[in-house]
C-alpha cells in the first residue's frame, strides 16, 4: 500500500491479498514512481479505515444503508474491499472496486493520482434500505412514494454514484451523468 499512497500514516487497516504483475521500465535519471508498472488484483478483509472523518462517512453509510440512520450503536463498522488496478505514471486506474458495508455493495470504477491525491471514481450503490429508510423524520415520510423507482432487482435502493475530491476530503454524492445508467446496471447484476 505503501507504494500506491503518499502518507505518513496509513490510512486504513485490514487483512490484504495482493496477486500483481511487477514492472520497473530502465528509464534513466526517471524517479522509480514514474518507471513502475503495476498491473494487479486485491482484496482486503476486516478492514477500517483510521481517522475520524472517513470512517464516520463509512459508520453513517451502514447505517443509511441498514435503514437505520439514528442508530449511533453502528459505529466502527469494518468492510470488505476487493478490486483490479493498473498503476502507470503515477495514477492508478482502478477497473473494479467492490466495497462492501454492512447494508451496502459499491460497484465503482475510475482513477487516483498518488501525488495528486485526487479520486474521480464512477459507479452504483446497492443498498438493503429503501430510499425513505435512509432518512429520518419528516423526509422518512415525504421520500415514501418514490421507494419503488429506486427498488431494483432485489435492493431496497439502486443508486449512481461518484466518489471524488481528495483522499483527505473525498465527497461522496449522487452521480447525475450516470441517473439514466441505473436500469442497465440493474440488468448487467443479474
Amino acid at each position: 500500500m505503501r507504494l500506491a499512497v503518499k502518507a505518513s500514516q496509513p490510512f486504513l487497516v485490514g487483512d490484504v491479498s495482493l496477486k500483481t504483475k511487477l514492472e520497473i521500465l530502465p528509464i534513466p535519471g526517471q524517479d522509480l514512481d514514474a518507471r513502475l508498472l503495476l498491473d494487479g488484483s486485491f482484496s482486503i478483509e476486516q478492514s477500517q479505515f483510521l481517522g475520524g472523518s472517513v470512517q464516520q462517512k463509512i459508520d453513517q453509510l451502514s447505517r443509511r444503508a441498514q435503514g437505520q440512520p439514528s442508530n449511533e450503536s453502528i459505529s466502527d463498522v469494518f468492510s470488505a474491499l476487493r478490486g483490479q488496478f493498473k498503476l502507470r505514471d503515477g495514477d492508478i486506474q482502478f477497473h473494479e472496486i467492490v466495497f462492501r458495508v454492512p447494508g451496502a455493495d459499491i460497484q465503482l470504477a475510475g482513477n487516483y493520482g498518488i501525488d495528486s491525491e485526487q479520486i474521480d471514481m464512477h459507479g452504483f450503490a446497492r443498498l438493503q434500505a429503501k430510499v425513505s429508510q435512509t432518512m429520518t423524520g419528516w423526509k422518512r415520510i415525504a421520500l415514501k412514494p418514490i421507494d419503488p423507482f429506486f427498488s431494483k432487482d432485489g435492493a431496497g435502493t439502486l443508486l449512481p454514484i461518484a466518489v471524488t475530491g481528495s483522499r483527505s476530503a473525498p465527497k461522496f454524492g449522487l452521480d447525475h451523468k450516470k441517473k439514466d445508467d441505473t436500469a442497465s446496471a440493474d440488468r448487467a447484476s443479474k
